[in-house]
């Protein structure tokens, strides 16, 4: 479920609705208003007066305590020793300027730099993180009524941004690295890699298996519903999560039936028409044609739940997929 509420001044109805759906789902908010309906950072409003953080340690959570100046909204995710901060500011400013101000913040505190994109939606307060057996609420921890910060009296308190820090943009999805090989465009390497060439729709034939996608029919993507269907070339990998059929594990995280089809409407982006396909094959994953999100069930479970795939975020989300997923009764 998405809502998008316009005018964004009616803060009352979306209070009101996410009071009425956070008994029953997680529920995340965008921290940048949008002028249109969708997830992208092109739906955005194109200035804002807001910086964030998102303190995922106690060492984070204690360097944010010392930090000053102190941010205007606190709000506990749930999790333990997770948070996220928020300043106000008393001018808006440009997003390129705020996800800049949102990394170096990150790399001050030692926090989560991924969730410092424009785009990026977080645990609304009032809500319940359901990662948790029984769910932790999601509580507003602290909110001062000042005129807010001016964004020079933080940025002098920042560490420069690494000079290595790249970016760039992928189906509409801004990806950061430290490595200069992967700022690399894709069509680049993979022409480079198999000597393939790329034509303008970006579609070729898939190098790993006889089938590609563009070829691939209705009758083709039949969804497996059992860890019997992982077809034994499948097996190899050392990896039991990743031998799961994905219209298994889309089903358990998202409570969507996949049908015959393997066809879906994509939950990460205004999607009319379904343009997300889930594959048979425990190999071939997910894929959404429209918005380029796609890969594993960690990628899709990192996604639902606005977590990483990276250190203790990953070991945890592991975990929770462990047990939602392996812990099938015998076929």
């Amino acid at each position: 479920m998405r809502r998008f509420f316009r005018p964004a001044g009616r803060l009352d109805l979306a209070t009101e609705t996410i009071m009425a759906v956070a008994s029953k789902a997680d529920v995340f908010v965008g921290v940048i208003p949008r002028r249109r309906r969708g997830g992208g950072r092109s739906d955005l409003v194109e200035t804002a007066d807001v910086v964030w953080v998102d303190c995922d340690t106690s060492d984070a959570v204690a360097a944010l305590r010392a930090f000053r100046p102190a941010p205007g909204m606190v709000v506990g995710s749930g999790s333990q020793h997770n948070c996220h901060a928020y300043w106000f500011l008393r001018e808006s400013v440009p997003l390129d300027v705020i996800e800049r101000v949102n990394r170096r913040l990150a790399l001050k505190l030692g926090a989560d730099a991924q969730c410092s994109d424009a785009a990026r939606v977080l645990r609304a307060a009032g809500s319940f993180n359901k990662k948790h057996s029984p769910p932790v609420a999601v509580r507003l921890l602290s909110c001062r009524p000042d005129p807010g910060s001016w964004l020079a009296d933080i940025e002098r308190r920042l560490p420069p941004e690494s000079p290595r820090t790249l970016v760039r943009d992928v189906g509409g999805v801004r990806l950061r690295t430290g490595d200069s090989l992967d700022a690399i465009a894709p069509r680049v390497y993979f022409e480079r890699l198999t000597a393939l060439a790329v034509g303008r729709s970006g579609k070729v034939t898939c190098p790993f298996h006889p089938v590609s996608v563009c070829e691939t029919t209705a009758s083709d993507v039949l969804p497996a519903r059992s860890l019997a269907g992982v077809s034994s070339n499948d097996r190899v990998s050392p990896d039991p999560l990743l031998l799961v059929p994905p219209p298994v594990y889309f089903e358990r995280l998202t409570g969507l039936r996949v049908g015959r089809s393997g066809k879906l409407r994509c939950l990460f982006h205004d999607d009319r028409h379904p343009s997300l396909h889930v594959y048979p094959e425990a190999g071939r994953g997910w894929y959404c044609f429209g918005c380029g999100l796609g890969g594993s069930v960690y990628d899709l479970a990192a996604l639902l739940s606005g977590r990483t795939t990276r250190g203790a975020d990953f070991l945890e989300l592991r975990r929770e997929l462990e047990k939602l997923l392996l812990m099938l009764p015998p076929s």
